[in-house]
């Protein structure tokens, strides 16, 4: 049909994650090689409001919202010419890697 595969979303998603990270002053690469954290997903979900062909020009808007001791949240945007085509979110948690590749 010609529109973007939906599972492209959560890859956008988690770009823009890591691009926020980074424009913090460390990437999470960084932040698990120094400290061991990682950030996985727990929960995430995306509503699709138009369809997004592969030439389209895209704006991905993300904020951190709900942020507590153990978990936040990444609200993304999806937007073509300033209408929102797209939106979605990950839940992320706060995670200690050991160097066995457990998480806790």
């Amino acid at each position: 049909m010609g529109i973007v595969f939906y599972p492209t979303y959560f890859a956008w998603f988690d770009h823009a994650t890591h691009r926020l990270f980074a424009s913090s002053g460390r990437t999470l690469l960084e932040r698990l090689k120094d400290d061991g954290i990682s950030v996985p997903i727990v929960e995430c979900g995306a509503r699709f409001r138009a369809p997004v062909f592969a030439d389209d020009e895209l704006e991905v808007v993300s904020s951190v919202e709900d942020v507590d001791a153990r978990s936040f949240r990444m609200d993304h945007r999806v937007e073509r010419s300033g209408e929102l085509v797209a939106s979605g979110f990950e839940k992320r948690v706060a995670a200690r890697v050991f160097e066995d590749g457990r998480l806790k």
